[in-house]
């Protein structure tokens, strides 16, 4: 935050912010595996036969195997919930509810640092959507019921 020129965030974005990582308190740190960290298909080179080779790794560190899922739940999954299942049908399992909540911590720093991104780089569309899904975010946060069809199981 320190980074965003001053009244970019509302006091209701950053309090979103602070509810998610208080939400951690006394959870595990979680098993850090190799992350892309950029999961999404313009990654993804596809050719006739299936096979998938993967690009640009500028992001790329350990993190809990769940953070790679941050990209696909708010772009492809939200378009298509069925995407989600089918991805965790083919994972062979779903977060449980510690890597929800750290997965939903990670999204909405993302969400964040995204929006004072946009800001400096001068791309409002790409803050608008990251405004509207930390919005939704603190919706999930709030209210898990509210959360898509594929978090609940």
């Amino acid at each position: 935050m320190q980074r965003a020129r001053p009244g970019l965030l509302s006091t209701g974005e950053v309090a979103v912010v602070a509810g998610q990582l208080d939400g951690l308190a006394g959870l595990a740190d979680p098993l850090g595996v190799p992350c892309h960290r950029d999961w999404q298909p313009r990654n993804w080179l596809v050719d006739d036969d299936g096979v998938v080779a993967v690009i640009d790794f500028e992001h790329a560190r350990p993190g809990p195997w769940h953070e790679d899922l941050n990209r696909l739940w708010w772009d492809e999954w939200a378009a298509d919930p069925a995407l989600a299942r089918a991805f965790f049908a083919g994972y062979g399992r779903r977060p449980d509810e510690a890597e929800l909540a750290t997965l939903l911590a990670v999204s909405v720093l993302g969400h964040l640092s995204t929006i004072v991104w946009a800001d400096g780089h001068g791309d409002p569309a790409f803050g608008a959507h990251a405004r509207r899904c930390l919005a939704v975010a603190g919706r999930i946060g709030a209210d898990p019921a509210s959360a898509p069809s594929w978090w609940r199981g």
